[in-house]
């Protein structure tokens, strides 16, 4: 990711007469429409028919998710050029102990813990819809939220808007070595994404 980058890779490859091997983070054009919130379908036609010559053009197309591979052959591609390689992640994510340091920093209660890219893709519109209902309801759960993103701001005014303030908490960036601690601080850990259709 970006899907551009398969753009100096045609090029290297007839120059060098070198086979391409395309490793895929995100589908484009779908992942620009649900994470970059880009409506115009001119431009995303093009786009879509970029990724489709460089798909063609590739000898062999790594994805990170199986999920890319059923898509992917939806889209014309052989199957013998798709190779799964998923995504590692550091050594230092694993389960730690419960901190002082850290659980000071989340509030009393049921703490819902949101870490990553605060982005249209991750709708965060069902999670405050979410926290509206358990509101209404009367059950008390804190929102705590780790990271940054381009949607940040207009979580902000929305749980301003909906007068949940006191059910969101807003811890910004922490550094990626840290994390296991603030996850073991929590009671749930949240992973959302934005249905795609």
């Amino acid at each position: 990711s970006p899907g551009t980058v398969g753009l100096p890779g045609i090029v290297a490859k007839f120059k060098y007469k070198a086979p391409l091997i395309f490793y895929i983070q995100d589908i484009w054009p779908e992942s620009l429409t649900d994470a970059g919130n880009i409506k115009s379908k001119i431009f995303l036609n093009i786009v879509n028919k970029m990724m489709n010559y460089f798909y063609k053009q590739s000898n062999k197309i790594i994805v990170q998710s199986e999920g890319f591979i059923d898509f992917l052959i939806k889209k014309g591609i052989s199957k013998s050029k798709l190779v799964y390689i998923p995504n590692t992640v550091e050594s230092f994510y694993k389960p730690v102990e419960v901190l002082e340091k850290y659980k000071s920093q989340f509030p009393n209660g049921f703490n819902i813990l949101f870490a990553g890219n605060i982005g249209y893709a991750q709708d965060f519109d069902t999670i405050v819809n979410a926290a509206v209902i358990l509101k209404e309801k009367n059950i008390e759960v804190n929102w705590v939220i780790i990271g940054e993103g381009r949607a940040k701001k207009t979580l902000i005014d929305k749980v301003f808007e909906l007068k949940l303030v006191n059910n969101f908490y807003f811890l910004g960036i922490r550094p990626s070595e840290e994390m296991p601690y603030y996850f073991s601080c929590a009671d749930v850990l949240l992973v959302s994404l934005k249905e795609s259709l």
